[in-house]
């Protein structure tokens, strides 16, 4: 059984879409080369602006755990805003209705960012 990353990569040579393991995208940070699980040429990350892209992964972990530590705290202050009278009962749902719907297209945008292979050169 193998454990994947969820980040996948297109070989450049047979142009099939791998599931990189974690240990491909250990090679990947320090620049060394990998084999190809259906080719076997070796592959690396070598171009520019997938270099930017794979490094660019790693602050998208982050940005779950902090949209629902915004979103907590948007609604527990305007839950204590509506208990102490300052918002109404509508003003809260409706607040609440837009940071889930603010959620969903932040979360959606960074899956689809997350979804997108990495180009793998030939080294």
């Amino acid at each position: 059984m193998t454990v994947t990353s969820g980040v996948q990569g297109r070989c450049a040579h047979c142009q099939t879409l791998l599931d990189l393991e974690p240990w491909q995208l250990n090679a990947m940070a320090m620049q060394e080369h990998f084999n190809c699980k259906h080719c076997q040429r070796p592959l690396k990350l070598s171009c520019p602006e997938q270099i930017r892209r794979f490094k660019a992964l790693g602050s998208l972990a982050t940005v779950r755990a902090t949209m629902i530590v915004l979103c907590a705290t948007v609604l527990l202050v305007t839950l204590v805003l509506e208990w102490v009278g300052l918002v109404s009962l509508a003003q809260q749902l409706s607040i609440s209705a837009l940071m889930l719907a603010s959620y969903l297209l932040v979360m959606g945008i960074a899956r689809r960012r997350l979804r997108r292979p990495l180009l793998l050169q030939v080294a």
